[in-house]
């Protein structure tokens, strides 16, 4: 019994400093993600050789959208966790917006895959049939050929 607290009281500062801890490399995590998305999106944005057709002002802003709604939860995640509210109905209004702009984010990226997966189905079209019209284009006198051949035998 040397050195125990009786009244539990180091027990919960300690839980408490465990919880803010936690909180708090969760928030600096997203919000590393956030800083990474906005400059990865900046440099690409205004590179010399960016393709200008995939990064258009919508998208752009798009993702600027997104990268503050992940910093806006990181901070609200923090703040929530460490300063629980002490109504159960703020509790609620607060952790269910938490959610909501969890989700809002989730369809923000469905939308930005969705765009580019139609981007790269459209370029992968375009390579295909230029590959198409080089290989047809690109012989005509042994196209002939060959089809004389293959009509005598």
């Amino acid at each position: 019994m040397i050195g125990m607290d009786p009244t539990g009281q180091g027990i919960v500062e300690a839980e408490g400093m465990f919880a803010i801890l936690l909180s708090s490399l969760i928030s600096v995590g997203l919000l590393l993600t956030a800083a990474f998305f906005a400059l990865s999106e900046l440099r690409a944005r205004w590179h010399p050789q960016a393709d200008r057709a995939f990064h258009t002002p919508r998208r752009f802003r798009r993702r600027i959208v997104g990268t503050l709604l992940l910093t806006l939860i990181a901070v609200m995640f923090f703040w929530g966790v460490n300063r629980p509210a002490s109504a159960p109905l703020g509790f609620l209004l607060y952790w269910g917006g938490w959610i909501a702009l969890l989700f809002s984010l989730t369809l923000l990226a469905f939308y930005d895959m969705e765009e580019t997966k139609e981007y790269f189905t459209d370029q992968r079209k375009k390579m295909l049939s230029d590959l198409v019209s080089d290989l047809s284009s690109s012989h005509p006198e042994d196209s002939g050929k060959e089809g004389k051949e293959r009509a005598s035998p």
